[in-house]
């Protein structure tokens, strides 16, 4: 499968759209229905959001790029697995050829939740021995033939230019991460004044390519963080839905040069993603 890195380099001068894509509950194929028509370049699988039970992202992540044809991405959360059967699932995402993947921590856990948090990696450790791994070695340091050829993304913070976030981006970047996904902002100056701060610590820009998180939400949708909760102040009538809102924030975006993203459609109380919304906002953004 082409990898999301290759494909930013072959259309740097064109918009790229990463669509954020939640598995379902149940053993139901009708999620093939919304991946077919999404016409996004990739559609990412998320790992089960809000901590649910879901398939795993992986196994949906296969049967999209097998029924759809479609560039597909799976997600890990360091959260819940030890080290060797993380090991053993990317040795099976590398017999099924899914090579792009998203390392992140996931939210914690609490009291009130069942399952225990296992934590044996941290997303930077993961993706050093990811790199490994494409090297030929296991985490035991035995052989790997063929090499694995994973394309890393990492979660990155960039809302924030504390120290803390920019040193953490510097230290997914060494240990091999291909490009990050950055949690959703609706200011691009967000991400100037974080790589300003960057290349005043390190003296060098970052050049691993950044898809930017862009959270559509409307009237209807679920808020459940402080960007949320922000995007939905003034609607007008005409953009009950959201989209003109989303498309402004994008140009915004486009205006200083910034053309990828990591697109999060609409959730619903029903746990319902709004795939149409964000099909429409690409399709405008793409037919400028």
């Amino acid at each position: 499968m082409l990898k999301i890195t290759d494909l930013y380099k072959q259309n740097e001068a064109n918009s790229i759209f990463i669509v954020d894509f939640s598995p379902p509950k149940s053993v139901d194929t009708n999620f093939l229905d919304d991946a077919k028509k999404i016409n996004a370049d990739y559609i990412s699988v998320s790992y089960n959001p809000s901590k649910s039970v879901k398939i795993f992202s992986m196994i949906i992540a296969q049967e999209i790029k097998e029924k759809s044809n479609k560039n597909v991405i799976f997600s890990l959360a360091t959260r819940d697995m030890n080290k060797l059967s993380t090991q053993s699932i990317l040795k099976g995402a590398q017999l099924l050829g899914l090579n792009n993947i998203i390392v992140f921590k996931g939210d914690d856990l609490n009291k009130k939740d069942i399952s225990k948090q296992v934590d044996d990696y941290t997303p930077t450790s993961l993706i050093k021995d990811i790199s490994k791994m494409n090297k030929g070695k296991d985490l035991n340091n035995d052989n790997i033939f063929p090499y694995t050829d994973f394309c890393v993304g990492a979660a990155v913070n960039i809302s924030s230019i504390s120290n803390y976030e920019i040193k953490l981006t510097k230290r997914k970047i060494d240990a091999g991460a291909h490009y990050l996904i950055s949690q959703p902002s609706n200011k691009p100056d967000d991400f100037l004044k974080f790589h300003s701060k960057y290349i005043k610590e390190y003296e060098k820009e970052i050049n691993t390519p950044v898809f930017h998180g862009i959270l559509m939400v409307n009237q209807y949708s679920v808020h459940y963080d402080n960007i949320s909760k922000s995007l939905t102040e003034n609607y007008t009538p005409k953009d009950s839905d959201g989209t003109k809102k989303t498309l402004n924030i994008i140009e915004s975006f486009l205006k200083k040069g910034i053309n990828s993203f990591y697109l999060i459609p609409p959730i619903y109380k029903n746990g319902k993603r709004d795939y149409k919304l964000a099909n429409l906002v690409i399709k405008k953004i793409k037919n400028n």
